[in-house]
């Protein structure tokens, strides 16, 4: 149970000095990330689960959650007015802000997704609505020539690092209003040899002085980040392509996972020249975590949603992965099989498996009590397909 603080919305704290929390980033300034990764990590959690009891009871709180962060909306702009940063907490960015307002495009629209099937429908419009707004806004208030700049006044002037987290969310989380804007940004970014070289380097420009808490430093700038990478890796699969592909697992899967067999451990950050920086906080849980996610949900495609589970292998021609009571057993062109003991679903997704012409074989067990695996089915590339009857120990009545 985390306490909200004092005389506002509910709102996580952003950091604990051993029980006791701290609302305020370093930068001194009001910060979104809390919240938004809150929620975010709430809604991943019941999909992966299928807690969907537990994801009706938390409503109430992410209600309040998203409430907290709506106090910074400009109902005529259809932009977060934001005092701080998004995720990295000592930079000074203030008012439109890029990275905050990319996220929320992405964040309104999960949320809806979750008050139609869990909550209020007319809810669930009204934010998929407040998303659409803040989608046209966020193209037309803060894009310039081949990215989208750090911040944006009320009279329009604004203040542009090139950052490199803000525009990669941008393209990731399906923000942009084109494809043409993704590739933009894309090759801004691999124009800087830095950007190449780190997983994944934070920003053009250096944030020093005025730009930076405490004031004069820049060591948050002059560094990579895992969750920039983790952005960085989604942008490269949604594009898709032989160069995207070549780029994700050579410069951030590969990288990072010889560096992690080499150290065990990973540190918080990456040098100026690509090297974990071992003198900065050491065993850090983001590079591994993120390591994670770069081979179960962009190298080998699973996707878990809400009845649903998707696989789409990114130019694997086999596999075997075992989460938690949820395995996948793939050989390319000839079939997949899917073992769940805990997943509510009622359909599956497969895609990026099949020759064209010939269909892809498929067997989906369930193994609940009193319930016999399914029989071999077929199904063509991209197909939706219906998954047999599932239980989820429990946490869903167990279909006869």
């Amino acid at each position: 149970n985390i306490p909200p603080k004092k005389g506002e919305k509910e709102k996580p704290p952003h950091s604990f000095e051993k029980a006791q929390p701290f609302f305020g980033a370093i930068s001194g300034e009001r910060q979104t990330g809390p919240n938004v990764f809150w929620i975010l990590t709430s809604i991943e959690f019941a999909k992966i689960s299928a807690n969907y009891t537990w994801i009706s009871s938390q409503l109430p709180l992410l209600r309040d959650a998203l409430q907290y962060l709506l106090d910074g909306l400009d109902p005529e702009e259809s932009l977060m007015w934001a005092d701080g940063s998004l995720m990295i907490d000592t930079f000074r960015r203030a008012g439109f802000t890029s990275d905050t307002n990319a996220i929320f495009v992405y964040l309104l629209n999960e949320l809806a997704d979750v008050e139609l099937k869990f909550g209020d429908k007319r809810l669930s419009s009204q934010l998929r609505a407040l998303s659409l707004n803040m989608k046209k806004s966020f193209n037309l208030r803060l894009w310039r020539d081949d990215h989208f700049v750090t911040s944006v006044d009320r009279q329009g002037n604004f203040i542009d690092l090139v950052d490199y987290d803000a525009n990669l969310m941008a393209v990731a989380l399906n923000s942009t209003d084109s494809q043409d804007k993704d590739e933009k940004i894309l090759d801004r970014i691999d124009s800087n040899p830095l950007a190449a070289r780190v997983p994944t380097w934070v920003s053009e420009t250096i944030y020093e002085g005025e730009m930076s808490r405490p004031e004069g430093g820049t060591a948050d700038s002059v560094c990579g980040m895992a969750r920039i990478a983790w952005f960085n890796a989604l942008a490269r699969r949604k594009l898709d392509g032989p160069r995207n592909f070549r780029f994700f697992l050579q410069n951030l899967l590969l990288k990072i996972s010889a560096d992690l067999m080499e150290h065990t451990w990973l540190p918080e950050r990456y040098t100026i020249d690509g090297s974990p920086q071992l003198d900065r906080t050491g065993f850090y849980f983001e590079y591994p975590a993120v390591l994670l996610l770069l081979l179960y949900k962009i190298l080998l495609g699973i996707e878990f949603g809400f009845s649903y589970v998707a696989v789409r292998p990114w130019a694997v021609r086999k596999f075997r992965i075992a989460l938690g009571g949820f395995k996948v057993h793939f050989l390319r062109y000839h079939h997949v099989k899917i073992t769940t003991y805990t997943h509510g679903a009622t359909s599956f997704l497969f895609s990026h498996m099949a020759d064209p012409h010939k269909p892809l074989k498929f067997v989906v067990s369930s193994y609940c009590p009193g319930q016999s695996p399914s029989k071999m089915q077929q199904c063509t590339d991209e197909q939706v397909s219906p998954a047999p009857p599932l239980c989820s120990c429990g946490l869903l009545p167990c279909s006869s």
